[in-house]
């Protein structure tokens, strides 16, 4: 059976500790334990569903991992909740839609057509 330790680190983040590899939900908090992230690992990899959220609990992105890379739909929200942007990966890179990164805190919106960033 594998033993399984729920860690906070000195920045307030809790995280699951084990012995080889992770298998499960995953959860990630705020310092003030607002949940940050939450997922899924299979065999130590990203898996399925996985959501992030804004510091207010809302929302921020959500979208399918397959063995640790993103895949197919992934949305992206405003602080508000609406939906600002839609893309869709393919084999973990961006494909096809409009992506959201943010760069030092900078929003900034990417536009992909067949793999190829086109703005």
């Amino acid at each position: 059976m594998e033993h399984l330790w729920l860690l906070r680190n000195p920045f307030g983040s809790c995280f699951f500790a084990s012995c080889g590899p992770s298998d499960g939900p995953y959860f990630d908090y705020y310092p003030d334990g607002v949940t940050k992230e939450q997922g899924r690992y299979t065999g130590g990899l990203k898996t399925g569903e996985w959501r992030y959220f804004w510091k207010t609990g809302k929302l921020q992105v959500e979208g399918i991992y397959v063995r640790d890379k993103p895949h197919g739909e992934r949305r992206y929200y405003d602080e508000d909740g609406h939906l600002i942007a839609n893309g869709v990966y393919r084999n973990g890179q961006m494909w096809d839609g409009k992506f959201v990164r943010y760069v030092i805190g900078t929003k900034k919106t990417i536009v992909v057509k067949e793999g190829q960033q086109v703005n």
